[in-house]
């Protein structure tokens, strides 16, 4: 009888080095408006600043495949990989990257559209996670949860924080239990210490991702998405996200350091912009007035880089000063992300760490 080795498995934080990011081509009229024009162009945006600091893993679909070559044309650290999937969103349907006794190794989920809510064909989100791995002959292991990338931070150091909203949500996983899901995220992640949020974002359409809400920035300090206005819908949610991270420690027995960054003022969808997409069967509209899920805390942490969505709103340079302070050596970069927001998400959304 062999002898069994224990593994020594651990959850690498986004802040840690990376060897890439990871992003992909929007195309959908019926997500995006005007054809997915003014979206791209924020991407091109978006992957041309973070190739100055590390390499870009562009996928992009067959039949746009010619157009995005020639928009890169020439450019350094942008690499081109055809791959199939339904929408943008590869923070939640990229896999997750530990290391297994050193080696690195990915971690799959199921992915059902934010509890089928969003699009009614997700079958090739689902299948994007064996092919990234794949792409970089990783190995990968798939756990039974329906789960997303966006429904969990870590520290790198054995700690992960969620949301019982998201997780525990009836519609992605109806028969899952805290105790269940701690058993599947420690087994799968290696994680020791899970600390539970009840909500995250009001007027996300994720129901419930940590990452619009509490993010882990370095090892012992998170930044939580803030409002000083008691009427607003979210204060109450901060609030109570803020007191439950307030009496937590982390994996190793520390209380964290948390930075508050106030949200902008309410964001709508204007007549004009709903008006730009396609109304399809099965895809969620997005309406005239409908108040979207803006936050700062939806950053993006690269190496020695940090790009933060901004609204063209007061509170965008105070977010960024802040950060500038929290994040010393890092370059914090604001980038205008209502087309991105107008889809469902934001910066952290769209973009995914893979770690050296």
């Amino acid at each position: 009888m062999g002898i069994k080795i224990k593994q020594n498995k651990q959850f690498l934080a986004e802040f840690f080095d990376h060897a890439a990011t990871w992003v992909l081509w929007p195309t959908r009229a019926d997500v995006w408006r005007n054809n997915a024009v003014p979206i791209q162009s924020t991407i091109v945006n978006i992957i041309r600043i973070i190739s100055k600091f590390e390499k870009v893993y562009l996928g992009v679909d067959t039949e746009s495949l010619t157009k995005v070559t020639k928009i890169f044309a020439g450019q350094e650290n942008i690499e081109i990989i055809p791959l199939r999937y339904n929408d943008i969103w590869i923070r939640d349907t990229s896999p997750e990257y530990i290391k297994v006794n050193g080696e690195l190794q990915c971690v799959k989920w199921d992915f059902n559209a934010w509890g089928e809510e969003c699009y009614k064909d997700w079958s090739d989100d689902n299948s994007l996670g064996y092919a990234i791995a794949c792409s970089q002959k990783i190995p990968v292991k798939k756990y039974e949860i329906i789960l997303e990338g966006g429904a969990v931070t870590t520290d790198g150091d054995g700690t992960l924080i969620t949301t019982k909203e998201s997780v525990l949500d009836a519609r992605r996983n109806p028969e899952l239990t805290i105790e269940k899901a701690e058993e599947i995220l420690k087994k799968a992640l290696g994680v020791s210490q899970i600390i539970w949020l009840e909500l995250g974002l009001r007027f996300d359409e994720t129901l419930g991702h940590v990452d619009n809400i509490c993010q882990f920035i370095k090892n012992g300090e998170v930044i939580i998405n803030w409002t000083e206005d008691k009427e607003d819908p979210q204060y109450q949610v901060s609030l109570s996200a803020y007191n439950i991270l307030s009496n937590a420690v982390d994996a190793k027995g520390k209380k964290l350091k948390i930075h508050k960054l106030h949200q902008p003022d309410p964001i709508f969808i204007t007549a004009k912009e709903a008006n730009g997409i396609k109304k399809v069967s099965g895809t969620l509209e997005r309406k005239y007035k409908q108040r979207l899920p803006a936050s700062y805390v939806n950053l993006y942490i690269g190496n020695k880089f940090v790009i933060v969505p901004t609204f063209n709103d007061k509170f965008d340079n105070i977010a960024i000063k802040q950060l500038e302070e929290i994040m010393q050596g890092y370059k914090v970069i604001g980038i205008y992300s209502k087309e991105i927001l107008i889809g469902g998400g934001n910066i952290h959304c769209i973009l995914h760490q893979q770690p050296s």
